[in-house]
């Protein structure tokens, strides 16, 4: 996410003209000139909560007034607070009695909302089709999993993503080195691509997250998984933050630290401020950003974006490369005034998917992958679609921020601060044992 987990901030430009040249051309099946009109005698106010502040906001902008034209009898009210404190945002406005109609929820908060009871189930009637079985169908395999609770589905998905290894292949072509495969090689090539003037770094290797314990999640479990284990069972019931497989992981984490191939030093503690850091080529590598990156690095970067690359992650000997996929959907609160509405609104949204495709976010519709520009969205067949095919979900937990924030702080604490390893897994096992999934 993202997220969440996903994007800071992206050019306000780059969404403007977004909007303009893809929304007015005609966004999705929907428009303001054939649909037809529907009223009430009741005018309806529907608040849409984005996760997203700002890379796409200009283009969700038109999306709402485009609704409130086909529908004058209703108003969207978009809300975008700054991306990793959408959920908190949802918290505050819950606790004063203000539940966003529409919600655009992370997977990670899926288990602990539904065990609440506090999301509506799809309405499929006002999704355009019969049953699950008719909805399940225009998408690709698997996707919907996130969003199911007993039998029940809750969410429609509005991305489905994960990370992969962004690579500025020009760093490395200067310094005369190959393009990593190992993380062996990422720790040992460190010294040459370190750009130090009068005593101060410039540029490191490698950025990684810091204070953004969802990010740090995906990227952390992807490692871990390679060498056998994730963070948490896929049942959300046994933590593995002493195996082996976590340990190792953590260990190689803080030997970049070590290496200097990561300088922490050169991140600020802005959230996402190290896909700013890759794009200003104060890094050779990024490990925490999806398709999605495609658009910000080439309307934001676009000399860094000629030399990048998208490979997988780095991997340890004997082992293959993994990543975890992630997602965010759709939702409607429960008990909200007018649950129809919200749900007829989400699907003038999903309708829009290729708006957003063309700016590097897929919906995990089938349709989308027909497109015209899937041939041309770069790395998208190559690298983005082999990918989320082999991707597995992180897993959902009923305490999933808290867990997020527990690991979130034994992670910032053995990169930046040379924590003990065993140590600060030990302790942050204990602090999720009683948290974890039941």
């Amino acid at each position: 996410m993202t997220v969440h987990l996903r994007h800071r901030r992206m050019v306000i430009a780059m969404a403007s003209s977004a909007s303009l040249t893809l929304g007015l051309a005609g966004c999705g099946s929907a428009s303001a000139t054939k649909a037809p009109t529907t009223q009430t005698s009741n005018h309806i106010t529907i608040t849409w909560l984005s996760h997203d502040s700002s890379a796409t906001e200009s283009l969700k902008e038109h999306e709402a007034k485009e609704f409130e034209a086909l529908h004058p009898n209703v108003t969207v009210k978009l809300i975008t607070p700054e991306s990793g404190l959408v959920f908190a945002k949802y918290e505050t406005l819950v606790g004063g009695g203000q539940a966003p109609d529409v919600y655009e929820m992370s997977f990670t908060y899926g288990a602990q909302l539904l065990s609440d009871g506090a999301l509506d189930p799809v309405n499929y009637g006002a999704m355009g089709v019969s049953n699950y079985s008719q909805l399940a169908r225009q998408y690709i395999p698997g996707i919907l999993s996130a969003y199911e609770y007993h039998g029940e589905l809750y969410g429609i998905p509005q991305e489905y993503s994960n990370y992969q290894m962004w690579i500025n292949a020009n760093d490395f072509r200067q310094a005369h080195l190959p393009l990593p495969t190992t993380w062996n090689q990422v720790i040992q090539d460190a010294s040459k691509l370190k750009v130090v003037n009068n005593g101060v770094v410039q540029r490191d290797e490698i950025s990684l997250p810091i204070n953004f314990p969802e990010a740090e999640y995906l990227v952390i479990d992807a490692m871990a998984r390679e060498l056998g284990k994730p963070l948490i069972n896929t049942a959300g019931t046994r933590s593995y933050l002493t195996s082996p497989a976590v340990v190792k992981t953590f260990t190689t984490l803080q030997d970049l630290v070590k290496s200097g191939a990561f300088v922490p030093s050169l991140n600020g503690t802005t959230l996402g401020f190290e896909r700013d850091l890759y794009g200003e080529n104060r890094a050779a590598i990024l490990l925490d950003a999806g398709s999605w990156y495609t658009a910000f690095l080439k309307t934001s970067y676009p000399a860094v974006w000629k030399e990048s690359l998208v490979d997988p992650y780095p991997t340890y000997p004997g082992h293959s490369s993994q990543n975890d996929t992630y997602g965010y959907a759709f939702v409607v609160s429960k008990s909200v005034a007018h649950p129809t509405w919200a749900w007829k609104f989400i699907h003038f949204l999903q309708q829009q998917g290729k708006s957003y495709f063309n700016l590097g976010w897929y919906t995990g519709l089938k349709s989308l992958n027909s497109l015209p520009s899937a041939k041309t969205q770069p790395f998208w067949e190559s690298k983005w679609v082999p990918s989320l095919a082999q991707g597995h979900y992180a897993t959902s937990l009923t305490n999933g921020s808290k867990i997020d924030d527990i690991i979130g702080t034994a992670y910032d604490n053995i990169i930046l601060r040379n924590a003990n390893v065993k140590q600060t897994l030990a302790t942050a096992q204990q602090e999720i044992q009683p948290l974890l999934n039941h």
